[in-house]
C-alpha cells in the first residue's frame, strides 16, 4: 500500500468525516494546513493530504525536509556505499571507521601500509 493510501486510509479513519456523496468522503481538516519547508507546503517534494505531507519517495519528515538521496557522494556511492555511511535527511553519518562530508576519508592508516611495512603518503 502507497504511503498516500495509507496516509488518506490514516485520515479517513482519524478525523471527523464528511460525507460527499454515497461512497465518497473527504477530510474536514483543511488540506491546505500542512507544514512548509523553505517556505513551501511540504517543501514541493510532497502532497498535503489530510493535512499532513505524504512524500515523494526519498524524502521523509513531517513537512519532507529530511532526503535519504541528497547527500555527498564518494566511489559513486551515496555517503561512500553502505559499508562507509548512510545518508540522514541530507547528511552522511559516517561508520566509525570513516569521515568526511562523505565519509571518504579511512580513520585507519592500515590502507596506507604498503605489504613491506612502509607507510605510503
Amino acid at each position: 500500500m502507497s504511503v498516500m493510501r495509507m496516509l488518506l486510509l490514516g485520515c479517513l479513519l482519524a478525523a471527523a468525516l464528511v460525507p460527499i456523496q454515497a461512497s465518497e468522503y473527504k477530510c474536514e481538516e483543511d488540506a491546505g494546513s500542512c507544514p512548509e519547508n523553505r517556505g513551501i507546503q511540504c517543501g514541493g517534494y510532497g502532497e498535503c493530504i489530510c493535512g499532513h505531507c505524504a512524500c515523494q519517495p526519498g524524502f521523509y519528515g513531517d513537512s519532507c525536509q529530511c532526503s535519504s538521496v541528497t547527500c555527498s557522494y564518494s566511489n559513486g556511492k551515496i555517503c561512500g556505499g553502505p559499508d562507509r555511511g548512510r545518508c540522514e535527511c541530507g547528511v552522511c553519518k559516517c561508520k566509525q571507521g570513516f569521515a568526511g562530508e562523505a565519509c571518504e576519508c579511512p580513520l585507519s592508516q592500515n590502507s596506507c601500509v604498503a605489504s613491506n611495512g612502509v607507510v605510503m603518503l
